[in-house]
């Protein structure tokens, strides 16, 4: 069984790879969707900011009507810029530690932590190599 550890060759477009799980069998809600190895996927991406210069590196892990869910590997240093925001969303660092500012405010997110972002513009940055995981709603 596979759990998505092996890398060699595979494209990375932003979208979950299938893992294979045998004949027949069906993940809990019922859908062919495959499972992400957050963990693997976690250090991948931050590998390839850094190795690419670049200030984050993102994969979608979910998305289905209403939601999406975005992994962000966030190099030290790296993180997002100030945007608006794109709808109700949250924030979770999976890993490092971010701080997640707007509107004059700001706050520390370690490592298992999350917050809801605010509904105004906000940029997040990485102090250290970290995880987080975004979920997004979308029409």
């Amino acid at each position: 069984m596979s759990h998505g550890g092996s890398h060699n060759g595979e494209a990375h477009d932003g979208e979950a790879h299938d893992t294979h799980h045998g004949e027949g069998s069906a993940d809990v809600v019922g859908t062919d969707e495959p499972v992400v190895d957050l963990v693997d996927e976690s250090a991948r991406l931050v590998a390839e900011a850094r190795e690419g210069g670049r200030a984050q590196a993102v994969r979608v892990v979910v998305r289905q009507p209403g939601q999406k869910a975005l992994l962000l590997g966030l190099p030290a240093g790296g993180g997002l810029p100030d945007h608006d925001a794109p709808g109700p969303a949250s924030l979770v660092c999976l890993a490092g530690e971010v701080v997640l500012s707007s509107g004059g405010r700001s706050w520390t997110l370690p490592a298992g932590s999350g917050r809801v972002i605010p509904q105004a513009r906000h940029d997040v940055r990485a102090d250290v190599d970290s995880v987080c995981l975004l979920t997004v709603s979308v029409d």
